[in-house]
């Protein structure tokens, strides 16, 4: 049997988790339910003059080249890092760089640029200290496909060192990542997966070295691999934390993740990354614009067309996956919410 990912959601609501209730067979599960006593990441105390998206750009606007127009932000004033970061896409590079000013921010020199990877080794570009161990990044672009060529804040990330002996601080980061995920938008997932983990063999007893949470996050429950003995299925259950822990000591240690709005027409992607940087934990908290990623061969109006007509043609066809799998469905969301 497969998991069934879902991802027909609900609206998110201020303060107010983006549940969904599902029905398979007799019994009826709510899943993306938030998980209590873990507090939203905490802002940083950089907050935009105003929320971008609401700004009127002469740049974009009906028949310009890029993927959603004038894009569709829920409104949601969740207490998170994510929203404070959000209110700066769309804003002009001048006005993030008088803030910085203002703030005394130093920013970082090519030398120091260089000790500064992603997983992948990739650099950052704008990035200036808040202190030794927090940084602020962000990118910004023109709009190719408009007569002004003015340039946009198109990504804004937040940067952070922690040691990697803090092993509960950034696991519990992750949680906080996930659950801030269903506060702020319709999907969450997150994925601790070191970069030299092996695929489970889906019949043995191997204890797994990664996991992935998705519409659920039980911290008591932990975990499952799948296994068949006698023909039938059998959950073999793991807690997340010995796994996380005896990672995040490997030299290759990665975590990602994403929440994002389950609309074509959805303004914006909210990313997670964690991944060793020598003896500390480099932690990446990104927004970056869906709105402003540009789309070739056609308008707005035209993407959207397909992009409706193929989220309905996914939508049908999930609920006739959904259908059809309905017992299995149920017996393994009784496993997941024991």
């Amino acid at each position: 049997m497969k998991r069934i990912c879902l991802f027909i959601l609900l609206v998110t609501v201020q303060f107010v988790s983006a549940e969904k209730k599902v029905t398979y067979g007799k019994s009826s599960f709510i899943l993306y339910k938030s998980v209590e006593n873990l507090e939203p990441l905490a802002p940083i105390g950089f907050s935009a003059p105003c929320k971008g998206y609401t700004l009127k750009q002469s740049g974009y606007g009906a028949g310009t080249h890029y993927s959603v127009a004038p894009g569709k932000t829920k409104e949601c004033n969740y207490p998170s890092i994510y929203i404070e970061m959000r209110d700066w896409i769309y804003q002009k590079p001048t006005v993030i760089e008088k803030a910085i000013a203002d703030k005394g921010w130093r920013k970082l020199t090519p030398k120091e640029l260089k000790k500064l990877k992603r997983a992948d080794k990739s650099s950052f570009d704008n990035v200036y200290a808040i202190d030794e161990n927090k940084f602020i990044s962000y990118e910004y672009k023109e709009l190719a496909f408009s007569n002004n060529k003015e340039k946009y804040l198109t990504d804004f990330l937040v940067i952070e060192k922690i040691p990697a002996t803090e092993t509960e601080r950034i696991m519990n980061i992750a949680w906080r990542f996930w659950n801030d995920g269903v506060h702020i938008a319709d999907i969450a997932q997150l994925t601790q997966r070191n970069l030299k983990s092996k695929n489970i063999p889906m019949n043995s007893d191997v204890v797994p070295d990664y996991f992935t949470v998705t519409d659920m996050l039980n911290l008591n429950k932990g975990f499952y691999t799948f296994k068949v003995e006698n023909g039938k299925g059998v959950y073999m259950w793991h807690k997340y934390e010995p796994v996380f822990a005896a990672n995040i000591a490997k030299k290759d240690f990665y975590c990602y993740g994403f929440a994002c709005y389950d609309a074509p027409d959805a303004s914006f992607t909210y990313g997670f990354e964690m991944s060793r940087l020598d003896n500390d934990v480099l932690v990446i908290y990104k927004v970056n614009s869906e709105f402003l990623a540009e789309c070739m061969g056609g308008t707005w109006q035209e993407t959207m067309i397909e992009r409706k007509k193929n989220a309905q043609a996914t939508k049908e066809a999930l609920q006739k996956v959904n259908k059809a799998n309905a017992t299995q469905l149920e017996l393994f969301y009784k496993e997941m919410f024991k």
